[in-house]
């Protein structure tokens, strides 16, 4: 006598990977067999069929149903990914990244602007000490 499914105690996760995937498509599988035995479609009279708890099969439709939109999320994520891909992948006429290019030629303009803005400040401090140092040096001579 075969024995199909054993009437366990149900404890499947709801969260899974490729090995739980798998276990589902075989329990799916052995699911056909049991409907086929039960509905009289085939098989050998030795084979027993056990019962599987309805909550099972819930569990396993949650599973289901979880994979799915994981399977969503994932093809979402494929586009994104490519979408990047093909746009970092253009490039200019010397074959460097355009965006590398854009980005770089905006970093060292803003670099520039901060880097002058900072030696206008030094200049200007600079020739504020020299203006007193002048005075303190001419303070000094005349008396």
């Amino acid at each position: 006598m075969i024995t199909l499914l054993t009437a366990a105690p149900c404890s499947i996760p709801t969260e899974l990977g490729v090995g739980g995937i798998f276990a589902i498509l075989l329990f799916r599988e052995f699911m056909n067999v049991y409907n086929k035995v039960k509905n009289g479609n085939g098989y050998s009279k030795g084979v027993k069929v056990i019962e599987v708890p309805q909550e099972c099969h819930d569990k396993l439709k949650a599973i289901e149903n979880s994979t799915l939109k994981v399977e969503k999320a994932t093809d979402g994520i494929k586009h994104d990914v490519k979408r990047t891909w093909d746009a970092h992948n253009v490039r200019d006429s010397d074959g460097n990244p355009v965006w590398y290019s854009v980005s770089t030629k905006k970093s060292v303009d803003r670099l520039n602007a901060i880097l002058t803005t900072h030696i206008e400040k030094q200049n200007a401090i600079l020739n504020s000490l020299n203006k007193h140092i002048k005075n303190f040096n001419g303070g000094v001579n005349n008396a």
